[in-house]
């Protein structure tokens, strides 16, 4: 994950300079800034207060690349929850089934 270009999306979302996220985060204007221009990346303890500024938690802040994966229908969300709770013969049966007819 680019955690640059994220905290941008972020930071653009809200509207806000980087002089706001500074000021909300408790961050220095010029470590946010440094960030870009050198292309470094933020320490933990950096990005925590750039998460508490947005109001997320680092898990939130990383789910955002995890979720942009997910390319699943409700439909097919539906089948794999279904399919979570089969038992091993059940789901055997099924890869048999699926097999024999090609679904």
């Amino acid at each position: 994950m680019n955690v640059l270009k994220r905290i941008e999306e972020l930071r653009n979302a809200k509207g806000w300079s980087k002089a706001e996220l500074a000021k909300r985060s408790d961050l220095s204007r010029s470590t946010i800034t440094m960030w870009s221009t050198r292309n470094n990346r933020p320490s933990v303890s950096s990005l925590l207060s750039v998460c508490k500024a947005f109001e997320i938690t680092l898990s939130e802040f990383y789910a955002a690349e995890i979720n942009a994966k997910s390319y699943n229908t409700s439909e097919e969300d539906e089948l794999l929850d279904y399919l979570k709770n089969l038992n091993s013969e059940e789901k055997d049966a099924l890869l048999v089934l699926s097999r024999r007819n090609k679904i």
